[in-house]
């Protein structure tokens, strides 16, 4: 909320202002209000006051206390993050990480198909299965390369026969290599991409899971680094503390994937 006060007389009247709100909806009374001057403001009746900017690495609110909707008249910088490193690290050799829920009322640890994936060069991009923590028949589609056809059941790709097998997900557990293979894309690729990015096919159940979207609950999602994913049955807001704040608000707890909670976490050929 903030406060818009002025002496400014208009008509003979003060020009009467008062508390705005970012959420909109709260914005309605004192924008239909007509003898304040928020009636003039063009962002309607339920218009919010309130904006998010991401700028070089930081977080921004930008309040429009007025009604010229310059966003503006208060910025307020909430978070900025990680820390910028002094050299850019290249693209080609950052690695993604992309995990999967594959039910919508489950344990949640984000485990049941966890895909890694490194740009390699300009038109190479590797992409690795390590970790299916799932008693579903699941398939992975978008990347059909290699071992990794659409047609080809994860658990069957490291070898194991039985679905109700999890693989790299237990504490202690066998220590199975990663299903690796590299495709080649355009230039304009990006991994981030919807359209292109890897999902999985559910074949018990017959649903998708993709790249969750803004306002949906996050059964798939992806993490811009190598993510360190949490064991078997435990939530991943267990697994890492801030996780549902950045659920809640993405421009908050943006870092939330770099603290992992000791112990809930898979480590590669921990015992």
């Amino acid at each position: 909320m903030v406060r818009a006060k002025t002496d400014f007389v208009e008509n003979g009247k003060p020009r009467k202002q008062g508390e705005l709100y970012g959420d909109g909806r709260l914005n309605n009374d004192i924008n239909s209000y007509s003898e304040c001057n928020f009636k003039s403001s063009k962002l309607g009746t339920d218009g919010p006051r309130l904006a998010y900017l991401a700028l070089n690495g930081r977080k921004y609110m930008c309040w429009e206390s007025g009604t010229d909707r310059d966003f503006n008249d208060i910025i307020i910088e909430i978070e900025c993050g990680l820390e910028v490193p002094e050299i850019p690290i290249e693209p080609e050799y950052e690695t993604y990480t992309y995990c999967f829920e594959d039910s919508k009322v489950g344990d949640y640890d984000l485990n049941d198909i966890v895909i890694k994936a490194k740009r390699k060069n300009t038109t190479t991009v590797e992409y690795s299965i390590v970790a299916c923590g799932a008693y579903d028949e699941l398939y992975v589609k978008n990347i059909n390369a290699g071992k990794i056809k659409d047609n080809a059941e994860v658990h069957s790709l490291f070898g194991v026969s039985d679905t109700k097998t999890f693989i790299n997900t237990e504490s202690g557990g066998t220590t199975y290599p990663a299903v690796t293979v590299t495709k080649t894309v355009g230039a304009e690729f990006k991994l981030a991409d919807p359209t292109t990015a890897p999902y999985i096919y559910d074949a018990t159940t017959g649903q998708e899971v993709r790249m969750s979207k803004i306002g949906e609950d996050p059964h798939g999602i992806m993490i811009p680094t190598d993510f360190k994913y949490p064991l078997e049955k435990v939530c991943i807001k267990n697994a890492y503390l801030e996780f549902n704040n950045w659920g809640q608000n993405s421009v908050t707890s943006t870092d939330w994937y770099t603290k992992p909670v000791s112990g809930k976490v898979y480590e590669l050929g921990e015992e």
